[in-house]
């Protein structure tokens, strides 16, 4: 099951999720179900695919939406600020039930994903229409988005388009995989 550097989730065949946190060998609390995944709360759509980094999950659904949850330090659950305020605490606020992550499209109609991948402290997502979007923290450059210089902050708080090169609609994404500091996306030449 896919596993974050601090916790892990299992997605079962009916799309029923469950947690378990802290992945030692020894014995430890049992493994619970996540409600707020369950499809009867989210109009029959299921969770298809589980990817986590450093202290957060993201989950993708049937219907094209990601969910979040864990630490929201640096952006790392792409949640506008008003949602992390409405939580009553200052600074990261730590989100134990996964929300919807709301996401912005040039379209009329919103974003709908296919893939999701994490980093340490940072996520992508790939569109239905062949946009990747990132969010969160680095300076490494394994974000895809522009920095002044190499090795500044290219941090983004909520999801944003990654800008390709050429022309807009030069390129669609294929895929894209991360792993701690370094990513990777597979572009291809738009028809």
């Amino acid at each position: 099951p896919p596993a974050g550097l601090r916790a892990g989730c299992l997605a079962r065949g009916l799309g029923a999720v469950y947690k378990r946190q802290g992945l030692k060998k020894e014995k430890g609390p049992r493994p619970t179900r996540v409600k707020a995944l369950d499809p009867t709360r989210l109009d029959g759509a299921r969770v298809v695919q589980v990817d986590g980094g450093e202290f957060h999950t993201a989950f993708l659904l049937s219907n094209g939406h990601v969910w979040m949850c864990g630490d929201s330090d640096e952006g790392k659950l792409g949640l506008p600020h008003e949602v992390l305020a409405s939580q009553g605490e200052e600074g990261p606020v730590l989100m134990r039930t996964p929300v919807h992550v709301p996401i912005q499209s040039d379209s009329p109609e919103p974003a709908s994903f296919v893939g999701i991948a994490a980093g340490m402290g940072f996520r992508f997502a790939g569109a239905a229409s062949r946009v990747l979007y990132s969010w969160g923290t680095t300076s490494d450059e394994a974000m895809g988005q522009p920095a002044e210089s190499c090795g500044d902050d290219q941090s983004k708080t909520t999801p944003t388009p990654v800008p390709m090169p050429g022309e807009p609609g030069a390129w669609t994404i294929a895929s894209v995989a991360t792993a701690g500091q370094h990513s990777l996306a597979l572009a291809v030449r738009a028809p």
